[in-house]
């Protein structure tokens, strides 16, 4: 999975934010992150979004990512259209994922 951000990453000569995109790859899974996963899944109503929700889905957003972008980045840099489907395939893509593997082992 991957993601795009744009990073304000200094000023110009008039003052305005330099805002450049970046890509940023999710790298190979811990399992503790597929237990986050199924416990965030299960405390989280995406119908009903929190402050305290939506700051614990972006905060699992960059643990995924391995840290390479902060929570700030995430509000400041990604467009408000993507946040919500980003955050819900993120949740739902990583336990997905180790499901459909698991499907794939030998059944005796």
């Amino acid at each position: 999975m991957q993601i795009e951000i744009e990073l304000v990453t200094g000023k110009d000569k008039k003052e305005k934010d330099i805002v450049q995109k970046r890509i940023f790859v999710m790298g190979k899974v811990k399992a503790r992150m597929v237990r986050k996963s199924v416990q965030i899944g299960g405390e989280v109503d995406f119908n009903k979004l929190t402050v305290e929700d939506l700051d614990k889905l972006v905060n699992f957003l960059c643990e995924t990512y391995a840290n390479q972008f902060t929570i700030d980045q995430v509000y400041d840099g990604m467009e408000s259209d993507v946040l919500i489907p980003i955050l819900i395939n993120t949740v739902q893509g990583i336990t997905t994922g180790v499901t459909e593997r698991l499907e794939k082992f030998p059944q005796k």
